[in-house]
């Protein structure tokens, strides 16, 4: 076996002049006699990206089949009352045909790696808008009272919203956070 040197270049870059020693690392050829090592680890934030888009592809893309199908269900759910045809029109469009554009979407860069990026950043930004403009909402209507006794301060929080918001609030800030992770951590 023949003597090797080993030189350090930027990011993870490594000149190697005489034989080759392959280790843990899987090693691509990048010229004449620079190789770039690909860190095993990368794959992880690739499945956690795949499978947050598909997840929520397929939530957003079943939710809006179901709002389509019947407006009135996800009225029920969050309170609203049909008044008119147009209302069914407008829940069927909004709650149902942009939705599942949206799921087709996630779903789509879920299988499709080089729009695995692009998704997760579309996922960050439609959910975290929903989730800020609930939570505005929410946090406006919030009955607060807050009582001073000496020493002690005593702070007393009511609302009317139900466990839908609450829950649904929860969700959206869930997966925002993990989709902001996703990107953090993706290999640059």
């Amino acid at each position: 076996m023949r003597d090797w040197q080993k030189t350090e270049l930027p990011h993870d870059s490594v000149s190697i002049s005489g034989a080759c020693c392959i280790t843990a690392h899987r090693i691509c050829y990048q010229g004449s006699a620079n190789f770039v090592i690909v860190h095993r680890e990368k794959w992880r934030y690739d499945v956690l990206g795949q499978l947050l888009l598909g997840i929520t592809g397929a939530i957003f893309f079943g939710l809006g089949v179901v709002s389509v199908y019947n407006p009135e269900i996800p009225a029920q759910w969050s309170g609203l009352f049909i008044a008119s045809q147009d209302a069914y029109a407008e829940i069927a469009a909004m709650y149902g045909g942009l939705q599942i554009a949206i799921g087709s979407i996630l779903i789509a860069s879920a299988l499709i790696r080089e729009y695995l990026k692009a998704g997760l950043w579309l996922l960050f930004v439609i959910i975290s808008y929903i989730a800020a403009a609930r939570a505005i909402t929410v946090f406006r209507e919030l009955d607060s009272k807050v009582e001073v006794a000496g020493s002690q301060v005593g702070i007393e929080m009511t609302s009317s919203f139900t466990s839908y918001t609450w829950s649904i609030l929860s969700f959206e800030v869930a997966v925002s956070l993990l989709a902001l992770i996703a990107l953090l951590n993706r290999p640059r």
